[in-house]
């Protein structure tokens, strides 16, 4: 039954922003935000829920932290696919003045300009080139752990994305991913002195303009219509049916998931079927059929499908779910036939300006490959996360937000009921201009272990470009079945400056200590935009 109803929410799903909603860009990441070119002259501000949009189809959903006059840094709420520079950022502002309707309105109608086809005239007298836009970071980061582990740590880090438009015939290059260098002194573990982390997500040349009949991609391959193969050397190709239909397919060698790494022993292959939305309420969906083999014995076959929908006035639906199809050696194992073992969805309702709900169901849980064949279920069912949520969202003026949020996970090996619950507010302005101040709180109880942790936070819009942030709080883990329970406390700050057009530099530290010990970091991070 829930099958079936996956199919029936994939037929009735689709989304596309509203005709009248302000948007941005995505202009560049880090490990941990998302950091949009535009801030509260149009309308965005601190608590503001926002959506990441590519070609027509929901990406993300990212929560707004901090807001400058003319840009934003935020979390990442959830997402179904990777979230790029340049990405359409669509939000409801919130603007209440006649200067921030005007900043709206503004920023509309240059998207739509955008979008008009230049003149003949103008066509032929330019001179198209390739065009390099991107970021790339380099960043450090010093750790000290003591409290009978004394491990010192030196992380170096180097992270990016790249994309070299109009090589020619609709192709461009892109490539994305991170080095990582890591090393350790003392602690009595396993683990290597000197370690190499790199993480290649994608590196391909690819051809898949909207106008194109035919989309094609070759390298190390990320695309959205095989984005739940995860990312594979080989070659996609889809070519449009009809309308906003495509019709793909796609194949090739899986690279080790420990490291990334090139392989040659696990191959995959998969078609796809893509419907993109052809108008404001249009339909936006991704459906593929993927297998994965090693050594000419099946690892893993499925159908995955993501899709999202937005039928009215403030009205949402995000949903992704994965129908894994089992034989060989699953059904040996007593794997079922035909098993639903992923689903999540997400929906939201702007009731008004000042007040939105949002409600979810998350039911995803690891799945067994040939590389975890010899691991017992229990680890599988024990390491998913699955649930109800909802929330509210308040907005009130002057910029305060208010933010609530529940959920309930039932574990399947009959324990009970693991709870959790948060509240966040978010003072723009307060208690001085440009200082923004907020307060948070978690709690959660579970079979084992409960807990409590309420959070501080101060952030200052200093002089053109600076960015001050401090903050604190406490954990208290409190053991349900013994008397160990353990209690800790963390502080931070961190300075953010703009270095002009192109170049933002960052440092921050941190602290924790408790009963689990002491734990010192210290972090440097340059920053380039191109």
């Amino acid at each position: 039954m829930r099958t079936i109803a996956v199919i029936i929410l994939l037929l009735v799903a689709g989304t596309s922003p509203a005709a009248d909603e302000p948007s941005c860009g995505v202009r560049y990441l880090s490990a941990d935000h998302v950091y949009l070119d535009c801030g509260r002259a149009a309308g965005l501000e601190a608590g503001l829920t926002v959506r990441v949009m590519r070609d027509g189809v929901q990406v993300a959903e990212l929560l707004v932290e901090y807001a400058a006059d003319h840009s934003a840094s935020c979390s990442i709420v959830q997402k179904t696919g990777d979230i790029v520079v340049g990405d359409r950022v669509f939000y409801e502002a919130t603007a209440t003045t006649t200067d921030l309707e005007a900043a709206a309105a503004d920023t509309l109608a240059s998207r739509q300009r955008e979008l008009k086809a230049p003149s003949p005239n103008r066509a032929r007298a330019a001179t198209p080139g390739p065009r390099l836009t991107g970021s790339a970071a380099l960043r450090w980061e010093h750790g000290v752990e003591s409290g009978g582990t004394d491990v010192t740590s030196d992380v170096l880090t180097l992270p990016f994305r790249l994309r070299a438009r109009d090589l020619g015939h609709g192709w461009e290059f892109r490539a994305k991913g991170s080095l990582r260098r890591i090393r350790r002194d003392g602690g009595n573990d396993v683990r290597p002195t000197e370690d190499w982390r790199n993480r290649i997500g994608e590196v391909a040349l690819v051809r898949d303009g909207r106008r194109e009949d035919w989309h094609l991609a070759v390298g190390r391959i990320g695309v959205r219509a095989a984005a739940a193969a995860g990312p594979f050397d080989g070659a996609a190709v889809s070519r449009r049916i009809t309308g906003p239909v495509r019709l793909g397919a796609f194949g090739g060698w899986a690279p080790a998931w420990q490291d990334m790494d090139f392989s040659t022993e696990d191959q995959l292959a998969g078609v796809s079927l893509q419907v993109e939305p052809t108008g404001a309420d249009g339909l936006g969906l991704v459906l593929a059929g993927i297998g994965r083999y090693h050594k000419g014995e099946v690892s893993r076959e499925y159908v995955a499908m993501t899709t999202t929908w937005r039928g009215g006035p403030g009205l949402s639906l995000l949903q992704a779910a994965e129908v894994d199809i089992n034989r060989g050696w699953k059904r040996d194992a007593g794997a079922k036939s035909v098993d639903l073992s992923s689903l999540a969805l997400t929906g939201r309702w702007q009731a008004n300006p000042r007040l939105a709900f949002v409600a979810g169901y998350d039911d995803r849980k690891p799945v067994r490959t040939w590389e975890t064949r010899d691991t017992p279920d229990s680890l599988f069912q024990d390491a998913g996360r699955r649930g109800l949520r909802g929330g509210v969202e308040v907005r009130a003026g002057a910029g305060a937000r208010l933010n609530l949020d529940a959920s309930v996970r039932t574990p399947e090996n009959g324990e009970a009921d693991a709870k959790s619950w948060g509240a966040r507010l978010w003072l723009p302005s307060f208690p001085v201009r440009d200082l923004d101040f907020d307060v948070s709180v978690r709690g959660f109880t579970g079979p084992v272990i409960g807990g409590l942790a309420p959070g501080l936070g101060l952030a200052w819009r200093g002089s053109p470009g600076w960015y001050l942030r401090a903050a604190g709080g406490l954990y208290r883990y409190i053991d349900e079945v013994g008397d160990d329970d353990r209690n800790s406390t963390w502080a931070s700050a961190s300075i953010d400056h703009d270095l002009g057009r192109h170049w933002s530099a960052a440092v921050e530290g941190r602290g924790d200590w408790g009963d689990s010990g002491d734990v010192l970091t210290a972090a440097a991070e340059i920053r380039c935009r191109f």
